[in-house]
């Protein structure tokens, strides 16, 4: 009601009034909270991989960590197949609620604790509106654009989370005056759309984050793929991953974009959200991710061939994500109306 949450002071009201997650007991001093490693050495907590396999590191967020434990996730359904498990071995380091940023960090500081692995880097779309933060269900780096570079803010994290709270406070010196700008009696509000300028720093910020990661596995010569993790839901138009995917083409960098996945899934005959996100959730559900370890498994199996081609391939979405279309489906759904 008072603060969108592509901004601070929303995600410190969210600590104000008592949201469900909380900040991290013993924060990291760069990442803030953390996944399932270690939180001092950022060992992957699978400390014995088979040593004689190749290892196949996939960073994300909670889309690639996976929300529900009634979802198969990437590392039980690869790990698992026993056409992947003969060479190779996935470790999970996905992160519920990782900003690019926050991924980026823990890629750059665990890449080389593994001999020449594959990278697979995850972002799901909104990922991009995090880096904008300085705090979301606790305190986490970010950057700032100086001139041509990224200048590094917010670290080390308070080692107590409630000094920065404390000590950074909301922006707001009206309450009444948020509430009005933030409901209907304002003409120009949208809760949905964000303004063009703002659209444009998210995608500057993030396209210089993405490409330093893309030098960094240049630089070591590995094999990668950055993976375009489509929300499907999102209700604000396509335009992060239309804006990533041209993105990737122009820097020639191999990518996965999932909505293609759905568009070529021959699985069902009709389309529908439920049949690759949880009901009333949104994050993928067993299906969805096995469409993505597929394609993933292309890329490791045929990498010096399949990359080139697949990014030659555009595919017509199944759905219409635009705004209009969501309006129209929500504006049928209020009169009662079957979308």
């Amino acid at each position: 009601m008072y603060a969108k949450p592509t901004s601070d002071d929303y995600w410190k009201l969210y600590y104000k009034f008592g949201g469900s997650f909380l900040p991290p007991n013993n924060p990291h001093p760069l990442l803030g909270w953390i996944g399932y490693f270690d939180g001092k050495t950022l060992d992957h907590w699978d400390i014995n991989p088979p040593s004689n396999r190749r290892k196949v590191l996939i960073y994300g967020d909670s889309y690639i960590m996976c929300a529900h434990d009634s979802i198969q996730c990437f590392d039980e359904i690869l790990n698992a197949d026993t056409v992947f498990n003969k060479e190779n071995v996935l470790l999970n380091y996905g992160v519920g609620g990782y900003g690019v940023d926050q991924i980026y960090f823990l890629f750059a500081n665990t890449v080389d604790k593994f001999e020449k692995p594959f990278v697979v880097f995850s972002v799901m779309p909104t990922d991009m509106d995090r880096c904008l933060l300085s705090v979301r269900t606790g305190q986490k780096p970010y950057f700032i654009e100086e001139e041509d570079s990224l200048k590094l803010c917010g670290v080390p994290i308070d080692s107590v989370p409630d000094n920065f709270f404390q000590q950074n406070r909301t922006e707001i010196t009206s309450y009444l005056w948020r509430r009005i700008i933030n409901s209907n009696i304002n003409l120009f509000y949208d809760p949905i759309i964000i303004s063009d300028k703002l659209k444009t720093k998210i995608m500057q910020l993030n396209k210089k984050l993405l490409l330093r990661a893309y030098n960094d596995i240049k630089k070591r010569n590995l094999e990668y793929v950055f993976l375009i993790f489509d929300e499907l839901w999102s209700k604000d138009g396509n335009w992060r991953v239309d804006s990533l995917q041209a993105f990737f083409g122009k820097e020639k960098m191999a990518f996965i974009n999932t909505s293609n996945l759905v568009a070529e899934d021959s699985t069902f005959s009709t389309y529908a959200y439920d049949h690759y996100t949880i009901k009333g959730d949104g994050h993928p559900n067993s299906h969805y991710n096995r469409l993505v370890c597929e394609e993933i498994k292309k890329y490791i199996f045929e990498y010096n061939t399949y990359s080139r081609t697949r990014q030659n391939i555009s595919v017509k979405r199944k759905e219409d994500h635009s705004v209009n279309f969501m309006k129209e489906v929500y504006g049928r759904t209020l009169l009662g109306l079957r979308p």
